[in-house]
């Protein structure tokens, strides 16, 4: 019985000496894996001995380990010959192996316990009252070695009993539920050239800190796979996403993407392609989206770097649809283009460039508006520089196009004009520009030929002024005046001013500030007489108060109005603010390791980026959000009050809750 263990001893370590072997020869084939320099190779040579750190192969005693010793010792040289090794070899290798048993890698793992009261209202709803307690546990390892496979996985608990309380009915209503949560992660080959990576995650809105008028789960699923040659001029990568949000007021929201990439350089070229498929399900609005696009980019550049070509080339498919109160719209939408562009100059710094490219377009609209529109056509330009302060320049195009089955018929324009910028002339602090130019043009095409004659001047003066070695402001105050004569239709004319007003500061101490006032206001007149006027403000920096406060913002506001009498229906007023602002005191009440945090954030552009192809996208849109944070830590233990304040699709969402977790 003992040698019978001891043989099996010896197969189960022949085979996983033969398995390591086989992976060394993969992993050297790949790059990965190299010998020491010491061992030799050649017939005769003992392959090399696996290192007692494996993971999969650890040291230790076996329970046959002196009966494989007592076999390995009868082992005849005539096996030793067949198996083609050098005398004694086997024995000494049965004898090694049986030294050696499985054994798993090191395990790393954390986990948090939180309990957590909450307290909601979402615009006219129920007021709500939840109780949560909430176990996540995290564990990360490898397979074999940490550059061959990294996994890390997790599991969640989420219970919540809730209680509602309508106050305009006088009635209330209990419920409780669980939710399991997870993850799982697995990198191959993390460090190499051509890493691979799969994640898989569930999750709860309620056990994140997402800013949500309404309760869901996640689920996620990403593969990554990627790859680079040796010399780095070749790249590879592509990726597919998957995010579906399930709730109990929208259903279910899927979104899908698919996408890759290539690029390559050469000594005088590069190339880049990329492609992309997405798509977007809602299950009970009946609303989606299924997007594709391919685009391409060559690049040439002549080794003087006296002549460059780009060429891209770019197309477009989706499908949309929207629910509506009559029904369903649905838009499907092509979009085709192809340009190339060219410049080339007769040697380095000379006066002269020349540029040329050409371009087809594609647009086919079928839905709620039907369209077609082709149009090819080319271009070529060359500007000449005299001095500093005066250049010309000439340029022409052809084109046709069709729109809806119907030639346009060919189309050409030629044009030629000359600019003058004087040298800035100082006057005090004040310093002084101005510039004019002037052009012609002409038409050709179906409807008959047409020149046209341009001219415009314009001056500014700049004052900028320091008030402190720290701290500087500018002014620019600038006019401008154009003139046009056309053969088709009636002299026009414009008139714009601006102005603008800057402040910065910057010290030592880690402050930086910026602000700055912008105004403008262009007027027309004669055939399309219009009027448009702007206001815009920018803010932003961060500014210390004191030795544990911060404050840091990032605001800009912008006010336009626009008039056109000929289309009354462009014209109007609108205003628009992004950004937001914030301030955190790491020591409150000079007590240690109490923080205070406040933010507040303002996007009055919305996107449906869900429906655009993002899967990372939220399905609610938030406008407004002011956040308020107390946090305590002592040892493991962490304390958070918080309260929210959020405009989410035009509804008024307050939360306030008390969170206390535990780090295992």
């Amino acid at each position: 019985m003992e040698s019978v263990s001891a043989a099996l001893c010896l197969a189960l370590a022949t085979g996983a000496q033969a398995a390591l072997n086989a992976a060394r020869l993969s992993s050297a084939a790949l790059g990965l894996y190299s010998p020491p320099a010491s061992i030799e190779s050649g017939p005769g040579v003992r392959p090399p001995q696996p290192p007692d750190e494996f993971p999969f192969l650890a040291a230790g005693r076996s329970a046959t380990a002196e009966g494989a010793l007592r076999f390995a010792q009868t082992a005849t040289p005539a096996s030793d010959a067949a198996s083609g090794a050098a005398p004694g070899s086997v024995a000494r290798d049965a004898a090694a192996a049986a030294e050696r048993k499985w054994g798993v890698a090191p395990i790393r793992w954390r986990g948090v316990i939180t309990t957590e009261l909450r307290r909601a209202r979402a615009g006219d709803s129920a007021r709500r009252t939840q109780f949560m307690e909430i176990a996540s546990f995290v564990a990360d390892s490898y397979v074999w070695q940490p550059w061959f496979a990294q996994v890390q996985g997790g599991l969640g608990l989420v219970a919540s009993q809730e209680r509602a309380r309508n106050e305009a009915s006088d009635s209330s209503a209990r419920a409780k539920s669980q939710a399991l949560t997870g993850s799982g992660t697995l990198s191959l080959f993390p460090a190499s050239r051509f890493p691979f990576l799969a994640r898989i995650e569930s999750s709860d809105s309620r056990a994140s800190d997402e800013v949500t008028a309404s309760e869901f789960t996640t689920w996620k699923l990403g593969l990554r796979q990627t790859y680079r040659n040796e010399s780095g001029d070749k790249s590879y990568a592509a990726t597919y996403d998957r995010n579906t949000l399930t709730g109990a007021q929208f259903g279910r929201d899927t979104v899908d993407v698919l996408t890759g990439s290539m690029s390559r350089r050469m000594e005088d070229q590069s190339l880049f392609v990329n492609g992309d498929w997405s798509r977007n399900r809602r299950d009970r609005s009946g609303d989606g989206s299924e997007i594709r696009r391919v685009g391409a980019r060559h690049g040439y550049t002549d080794p003087d770097a006296l002549f460059n070509v780009e060429s891209t080339a770019s197309f477009s498919n989706s499908r949309t649809r929207l629910s509506s109160g009559t029904g369903g719209l649905e838009d499907h939408l092509n979009f085709l283009q192809l340009n190339s562009f060219g410049t080339w100059r007769p040697e380095e710094d000379h006066p002269l460039v020349v540029s040329g490219g050409a371009r087809y377009f594609q647009s086919r609209n079928r839905g709620v508006v039907n369209s077609e529109t082709q149009s090819l056509g080319a271009n070529a330009a060359a500007r000449y520089t005299f001095n500093r302060n005066l250049d010309a320049f000439a340029s022409g195009t052809v084109a046709n196009s069709r729109s809806l089955g119907t030639f346009n018929g060919l189309v050409t324009t030629q044009g030629a004009g000359v600019n003058y910028v004087a040298d800035p002339i100082r006057f005090g602090e004040f310093l002084y520009v101005a510039n004019a130019g002037t052009a012609f043009g002409n038409q050709t095409g179906p409807q008959g030929g047409r020149r046209n004659l341009t001219g415009q001047a314009g001056h500014g003066v700049t004052r900028a002024y320091a008030i402190t070695p720290e701290q500087s402001v500018s002014l620019n105050l600038n006019q401008n005046y154009g003139t046009a004569v056309d053969s088709g239709a009636a002299a026009s004319r414009s008139i714009s001013h601006g102005a603008s007003l800057a402040w910065r500061m910057t010290t030592d101490h880690a402050m930086t500030a910026f602000s700055a006032i912008s105004l403008g206001d262009s007027r027309s007149y004669g055939q399309n007489p219009s009027t448009f006027q702007l206001a815009n403000f920018q803010a932003s920096g961060q500014v210390p108060i004191g030795r544990y406060s911060l404050a840091t913002a990032n605001l800009t506001v912008q006010r336009t109005r626009q008039e056109l009498p000929t289309l009354p229906a462009a014209s109007g007023e609108s205003t628009l603010a992004n950004g937001g602002f914030s301030f955190q005191n790491a020591r409150v009440f000079g007590i240690r390791r109490l923080r205070y945090l406040a933010t507040y954030t303002h996007n009055d552009v919305q996107l449906n980026s869900r429906l655009q192809g993002d899967p990372n996208a939220p399905r609610e849109r938030v406008s407004q959000l002011f956040d308020q944070k107390l946090d305590y830590s002592v040892g493991r233990l962490d304390v958070r009050l918080s309260l929210r304040l959020a405009d989410i699709d035009g509804r008024k969402n307050a939360l306030l809750f008390l969170r206390i977790s535990r780090q295992l």
